[in-house]
């Protein structure tokens, strides 16, 4: 198995393709070229609120009764680049842009980085910075692997923004990924 210049496998097709795409991969030797390095931001810390918006689909969101619930798998990403925004930059209908029928959800710097807490080292396994190349709206990256039971503990410290919740009636598939 392919593996990166930090010794973790390289392990899917999709994930090999995503990272194709980015340029961590050449097609011809299938190994990384460069890992971006991204420097954890200290001004990013405590209290802080980030947006993240979440997919009205099927997986994504679930509805039991008249209330939305959001899955753990919106904090998964195959290149390790979870997407957010920071609340007091920007607005809920700056994050929702040509997004129709997403939500949006708020969670702490704090919670995340207590969520991403390797139990076995007592080290921070993620590194929260600002996106050098999407800067607007206070978008920033929480960079690593968030592993499954990392996922359900920034799920548990998510909430909903007031008003704005997911279209019910807007319900499509997930779109596939390219084969």
């Amino acid at each position: 198995m392919a593996k990166w210049k930090t010794g973790l496998p390289i392990r899917s097709l999709a994930y090999n393709f995503a990272a194709l795409q980015h340029g961590y991969l050449t097609s011809d030797s299938q190994r990384p070229m460069f890992m971006p390095i991204r420097a954890d931001d200290p001004s990013i810390t405590g209290d802080m609120l980030l947006y993240r918006r979440i997919p009205p689909y099927d997986g994504s969101v679930g509805w039991a009764d008249e209330t939305p619930t959001f899955s753990s798998k919106n904090f998964a990403d195959k290149i390790h680049e979870l997407s957010f925004n920071i609340a007091a930059e920007t607005t809920p209908e700056r994050v929702l842009a040509g997004n129709e029928g997403f939500g949006i959800i708020q969670v702490t710097v704090e919670a995340i980085r207590a969520a991403c807490i390797n139990q076995l080292t007592g080290n921070c396994d993620i590194v929260i910075c600002r996106d050098d190349e999407n800067s607007a709206d206070g978008h920033v990256l929480v960079c690593g692997e968030i592993r499954p039971n990392m996922r359900k503990r920034i799920q548990k410290a998510s909430r909903w923004v007031d008003g704005q919740w997911p279209s019910r009636e807007l319900q499509p598939e997930r779109p596939k990924a390219p084969d």
